[in-house]
């Protein structure tokens, strides 16, 4: 049997504190073998200059939108981003497959081994089965008129039973509080109780999600309009469009709010009285392609084990990098120290997706993947803008 020694400046396993120029031992498929506090005494131990961490986990992804890179505009606002979607969105089979495929790939070579992948259709099915990465299959339903409740709802257990037979796990998921009806959040709630799936929603990204609940007004009611939908029977909810959801979801196993831009304190006390466990996942990169702004991290400090990070889109993206999203938030809120950033982009996702007996830390048996990132500030404490990820198992 192979065995590999690598010790670096730093290792975040995700189970201490942070180990200087301790080792780790690795089968050559990666399993965990062992972690020492010291090399000494140990021969033919691989040194790298930087920190070790376990694989990176991309909790929110779009793989299907991978055809759409440098289509969309740039910090004009959600509602001007997706508009066109709705025009371009559609592509030959070939097109968009081979989009997927590179993407996929980019996600490998920058040290990413799960992904909680969005989906409308069942398009990247066999493309997702035969990846190096493991993939959790979020299919998305979209319905806001109460009449189309149960034909979206069977719509989205019919591909969800696709995933299931290609050994994919996956859940149903509503898209967002603006574009679902109490009665598909129902359907979702209840099988989502039953099947034991976990359930994300895109959460309150832009300032006309938060209109719309508070008064039907902002940009959403235009839109809706634009495309022949009628929304006369919405009335504004007493709760913010975060809780709501929340009250709506609250018998899923496990619930995370993705975005979060433009989320106060207040949202999240109400949120948190109907899903006291919920997870919040940040896409920066992405708020800021579509927004120009990032969520304000220090409102979430309270949940430390249940932070997670997601790339979003090629759509809305310049490149599917965890590490891209954590150099920004570091960059946004320096107060934050990389252990936990590391945690957020590891420990966290593998949790919430319910990777965490093989991926998210250097444990014995566990095979999460080995990434060492480099250009390191403050004695390998700090991200800057040179660091780079190297996946080394």
């Amino acid at each position: 049997m192979l065995v590999r020694k690598i010790t670096a400046d730093n290792i975040y396993s995700n189970v201490c504190p942070a180990i200087n120029n301790g080792v780790l031992i690795v089968k050559d498929d990666g399993t965990v073998l062992d972690l020492l506090d010291s090399k000494d005494g140990l021969e033919d131990v691989e040194y790298h200059s930087g920190a070790l961490c376990p694989g990176f986990v991309n909790a929110h992804c779009h793989l299907e939108l991978s055809h759409l890179f440098g289509r969309l505009p740039q910090k004009k606002g959600l509602l001007n981003f997706l508009k066109p979607i709705i025009k371009i969105r559609a592509a030959e089979e070939e097109v968009i497959l081979s989009a997927m495929i590179e993407a996929d790939q980019s996600m490998v070579d920058n040290g990413i081994v799960a992904v909680g992948d969005i989906g409308n259709e069942s398009a990247s099915f066999k493309l997702k089965s035969k990846s190096k990465i493991q993939y959790h299959n979020f299919v998305e339903v979209i319905g806001f008129s109460p009449e189309d409740a149960e034909e979206k709802f069977k719509l989205g257990l019919n591909i969800f039973e696709q995933s299931l037979e290609m050994d994919l796990p996956g859940s149903v998921v509503p898209h967002a509080p603006y574009s679902v009806s109490p009665e598909l959040l129902a359907r979702i709630n209840e099988r989502s109780a039953e099947r034991g799936f976990p359930v994300c929603f895109h959460s309150q990204e832009s300032k006309a999600e938060l209109a719309l609940f508070q008064n039907r007004g902002g940009g959403l009611p235009e839109l809706y309009r634009e495309m022949g939908v009628n929304i006369d029977f919405f009335q504004p909810s007493t709760k913010s469009s975060l809780a709501w959801m929340a009250s709506n979801l609250s018998s899923a196993p496990k619930l995370m709010a993705v975005h979060n831009t433009f989320s106060t304190v207040d949202d999240i006390r109400m949120a948190v009285e109907y899903f006291p466990n919920m997870y919040w996942c940040f896409c920066p990169n992405a708020n800021l392609y579509i927004e120009d702004t990032t969520p304000d991290f220090s409102l979430f400090v309270d949940f430390p084990h249940r932070i997670t990070i997601g790339t979003d889109s090629l759509a809305s993206n310049e490149v599917l990098s965890i590490l891209e999203e954590i150099k920004t938030i570091s960059t946004e809120d320096s107060t934050i120290d990389l252990a936990s950033l590391i945690k957020w982009a590891t420990m966290n996702g593998a949790e919430y997706l319910g990777m965490a007996d093989k991926l998210g830390s250097f444990e014995k048996g566990k095979k999460p993947g080995v990434n060492l990132i480099s250009s390191l500030a403050e004695n390998g404490q700090r991200l800057t803008a040179d660091s780079k990820v190297h996946k080394l198992a």
